[in-house]
């Protein structure tokens, strides 16, 4: 049994990347390599909270593109508190938070024990 030859061509190239999809503000990233494939997360300071935990990974393309928009730290609006400490911020912070605006917290202590705010 005889086949025919074949012919392949290749040729070095550049590894694609994404952009850099930079770090929320009140935010911290957990990855640094933004090639095709690459994976990255993103988690918030303490008294914020991540608008998506999805991780965002890098896709191929013509230009490649990460999966989603980098996610966004917010500060919460009311909620309710039973750790023994933390930290309350008001939306927006420290910019000025939004007319006609009404967030209620609710700290919860152990009977016995008071609440300082500093």
């Amino acid at each position: 049994v005889t086949r025919t030859g074949f012919s392949a061509q290749f040729s070095d190239q550049i590894a694609m990347a994404c952009a850099d999809p930079g770090v929320p503000a009140h935010g911290n990233r957990d990855g640094n390599f933004f090639y095709v494939g690459n994976t990255v997360t993103f988690s918030c300071d303490l008294g914020y909270v991540i608008s998506d935990a999805t991780p965002l990974t890098c896709q191929p393309g013509v230009t490649p593109s990460w999966s989603g928009p980098t996610p966004t730290c917010d500060a919460l609006c009311g909620g309710y508190l039973t750790a023994s400490e933390g930290i309350v911020l008001s939306t927006n912070y420290p910019n000025n938070y939004g007319n006609n605006l009404n967030c209620n917290w609710t700290v919860a202590v152990t009977p016995g024990k008071g609440v300082t705010f500093t």
